[in-house]
This record gives structure tokens, sequence and C-alpha cells, in this order.
């Protein structure tokens, strides 16, 4: 997927996160390393707003050869309280060309999954959107906490937004994108009003062409 459809907006997902606005610690991690003994992505996000009482637990589907009917039956069979955005349809993504994607949503978080056909058969892309405040510096901290490696902030004017943070997996397969509008990064918590996107996806070489210098 290119950079500038990362807005539309882990392998099985395998350890517990707590995200809060104050800065929390992975918990309840199974298994081993896996091949290469690299680090497995985290099986439950559990992500609390800045919003009394709000919690979401995210689970990503990250299994690449799935289809849409495979993401449709997870949905409903996880998460069967969030609504179908588009009555059962995809849409053409509004940014990038024969694209389409599938959207759910529970309050202000919206899950999508992005497709290179119509047909809802080659998936390419899960991503989190949430319209509101976090504390962003958090969701860094497990990915890191994690063994993902940060590479940088990507620079492309096709990525309309504040900030824009690539990392990859540490066997390199894996890409996650962190974007955000509505403010910068900082130690702060995320300013109210804004929005965030966080992604996973097959790593796409391409994307780095858009890393800025240190």
């Amino acid at each position: 997927m290119k950079t500038k459809s990362i807005f539309l907006t882990a392998l099985t997902l395998i350890c517990a996160v707590a995200i809060t606005n104050s800065l929390s610690s992975c918990a309840d991690e199974e298994g081993g390393g896996g091949e290469d003994n690299v680090i497995p992505l985290p099986k439950t996000f559990q992500i609390i707003v800045n919003a009394p009482g709000t919690t979401y637990v995210l689970k990503p589907f990250f299994e690449w050869t799935g289809n849409l009917t495979d993401i449709e039956d997870y949905m409903s069979k996880e998460y069967p309280t969030w609504s179908d955005e588009f009555e059962g349809n995809l849409k053409p993504d509004s940014y990038l060309s024969n694209t389409w994607n599938r959207s759910f949503r529970n309050g202000d978080m919206h899950n999508v999954y992005l497709f290179a056909d119509n047909r809802g058969v080659e998936y390419k892309l899960v991503a989190y959107n949430y319209y509101g405040s976090t504390y962003i510096k958090s969701i860094q901290k497990q990915l890191e906490d994690f063994g993902y490696v940060y590479k940088g902030k990507l620079n492309t004017d096709n990525i309309e937004a504040d900030e824009s943070l690539l990392y990859l997996s540490k066997d390199g397969k894996i890409e996650v994108q962190i974007t955000t509008w509505g403010g910068k990064l900082s130690d702060n918590q995320w300013s109210d009003g804004g929005r965030w996107s966080l992604s996973f996806q097959p790593f796409d070489e391409n994307d780095l062409q858009y890393l800025e210098n240190d």
C-alpha cells in the first residue's frame, strides 16, 4: 500500500496490551519468539481514550491470505456489537484508485480493512482510526516493547497529516504506521479533537523512500 492511503485507515497476535492515558505496560505475554526469534505481535490492544469510561479492545485480523468473508465472520464472532458502516458492501477508497475498503465502527473507533480488488480477495491492510483524544506516546512505547523498530517519520505531500511514523517488526515483514491529525506528538496528552490511525500491513519497501533524513 502506498503511504497516501495510510489514514484510511498484528501472523497471529499474542500479548495483552493496556494502553492508557498515563502510560501502561504489557501483561500476560504468551508464547515464544517464533521463527528467527521474532518477538510476537500483541494479541489484544486495550486502548483507553480520553473519554470517561471508554475502553476499546482491539484484535486486528492479521491473516493476509484471508478474504472478506473471513473478516466478516471474524467481526461477527469477536465484535458482534460493532456496526457495519457500509451495510455489507465494499466501498471504493476515497484516496487511492482501484482500492476498496470495508469498515466497522464502535463509537468513535473505526476498524478498516483494505483490499486491492472489488471482490474482497486481496486483503492488504487493517487499520484503526480514532476520532478524539488518546495518549499516542503510550502506543509508541508498546510497539517498541514488542520489538518493533522505529524507522523514522514519513514525509510526503500525499500524507496530509501532522505526523506519520513508521515502524517495522524485528524480522522486517510487518509494517506499522501511526498517523495523527489535529496536533503534534509530544509527551503531553493528545489534544482534544485530534484523530489518529494505527495500521498494520505487510512491509512495503516503497514506503522507505518517504522517510525523512535524521
